[in-house]
């Protein structure tokens, strides 16, 4: 996980750790397919966590987003720098 990065960088003897964060907007045949969030929710389903029905209506809620340009996904990624002495 990203939040480590920095406690990771200090334990191997780095100094002046900067975190820069990073927000990514995504794409939704991005989010769908290479992220495969569309298998995520079929987890989800078999798993008992949701119904069939609300699988379904929050997948077609999502294309519908797409079609109509209102779809909008983010990702935030840090980016950790230091220094070695």
């Amino acid at each position: 996980s990203g939040r480590w990065l920095p406690v990771w960088c200090r334990e191997v003897g780095l100094c002046d750790v900067q975190v820069e964060p990073c927000t990514i907007q995504m794409e939704y045949e991005f989010v769908m397919d290479t992220l495969a969030l569309h298998k995520k929710v079929e987890q989800l389903q078999t798993a008992g966590s949701i119904t069939a029905t609300e699988a379904a209506e929050w997948l077609s809620f999502q294309k519908r987003a797409r079609q109509t340009g209102s779809f909008f996904s983010a990702m935030t990624v840090f980016m950790v720098a230091g220094r070695k002495e």
